[in-house]
C-alpha cells in the first residue's frame, strides 16, 4: 500500500491510542504488525526532518538547533520559507508499506471509543 508520510504522521497519536487499549486477538494482533510498519517506516521521515532542521536552523553552542521560549524553531535568515517547502515535499512523499487492513466488523467487536476525526486518520487500515 503506497501512503504519503503526512498520512502516517497524522495516524501516529491514534495509533498509539489504539495500542494502548483491550482489543480482541485478531485486532490487536493487526494493529501491532501495522504499528511496527509505520514505525519502520517513520524513522526514515525522521532522519530527513532532522537533517533539514539542522540544515536550516540556527545553532545553539552544542551545534543543535536553537528554539524560542516557546519551543519553535528559530531559522536562519531567509531560509524559513525553504524549510517549509522542503518539509512539504517530504511529507508529500509517498512510501510502499506492507499494511494489512482491519474488517469493520472486528472493529466494532472491539467496542472502543474513537472520534471520527480520529477514524479518518486511520481509514487506510480499515476494510469495509
Amino acid at each position: 500500500m503506497k501512503l504519503s508520510n503526512e498520512v502516517l504522521v497524522s495516524s501516529i497519536s491514534v495509533l498509539s491510542k489504539l495500542n494502548q487499549l483491550e482489543l480482541p486477538v485478531k485486532v490487536a494482533f493487526i494493529l501491532a504488525k501495522n504499528i511496527k510498519e509505520v514505525d519502520k517506516s517513520l524513522e526514515s521521515y525522521n532522519e530527513t526532518r532532522k537533517k533539514l532542521l539542522i540544515q536550516y536552523a540556527e545553532k545553539d553552542e552544542n551545534n543543535m538547533p536553537k528554539s524560542d521560549d516557546a519551543g519553535n524553531i528559530i531559522f536562519k535568515e531567509d531560509c524559513h520559507e525553504k524549510w517549509v517547502q522542503d518539509i512539504q515535499e517530504l511529507l508529500d512523499l509517498k512510501v510502499n508499506l506492507k499494511i494489512e487492513t482491519i474488517p469493520t466488523h472486528d472493529l466494532f467487536k472491539a467496542e472502543i471509543s474513537i472520534s471520527p476525526s480520529e477514524l479518518e486518520k486511520i481509514q487506510f487500515m480499515i476494510k469495509d
